[in-house]
């Protein structure tokens, strides 16, 4: 182990030996830092309501009365169709690489109104996970009327 080296004791300059020097870092109990970070949290919450409120309008979203999609259709290789619901008119939109475009704008009410019934019944239609998952946990609960048999393996001529 090697020899531990201490330097000799700074003197002021009338010849006496200074006082080691105290800690810069102050000593901030856990609570301190929890009160710290509680305080930063429920600030930036008052300001994200501030801002989703009085903010600038390209930050808030728009209800689904302005406009609603209806549906997507793939068309081909980075080609999609959506159609989309705003107001009292549907629109149908072609989106590819080159950007966006209206391809055809739906007014008449009766159109309208058979369009999007069908779109929200087909949506309707569609299980989502969380249905497909309850319904197989429900299936695999269940006990089956017919009891399962163990199925053994044995030699069969000498395979």
């Amino acid at each position: 182990m090697p020899p531990k080296l201490r330097l000799p004791a700074r003197s002021t300059p009338d010849g006496t030996s200074a006082a080691p020097p105290q800690s810069l870092t102050p000593h901030v109990s856990v609570w301190g830092t929890v009160a710290a970070l509680a305080i930063l949290g429920v600030g930036l919450t008052v300001i994200a309501q501030l801002l989703r409120r009085h903010g600038p309008a390209g930050l808030r979203t728009l209800p689904t009365d302005a406009v609603e999609p209806l549906g997507q259709r793939f068309l081909s290789r980075g080609v999609t169709v959506h159609l989309l619901r705003c107001g009292s008119r549907v629109l149908l939109v072609a989106v590819g690489p080159d950007g966006a475009r209206t391809l055809t704008e739906i007014c008449d009410p009766v159109e309208v109104d058979l369009l999007t019934g069908a779109c929200r019944q087909r949506n309707a239609e569609q299980p989502s996970f969380a249905h497909v998952f309850r319904r197989t946990q429900a299936a695999a609960e269940k006990p089956s009327a017919v009891p399962r048999e163990r199925v053994l393996v044995t030699e069969v001529d000498g395979v």
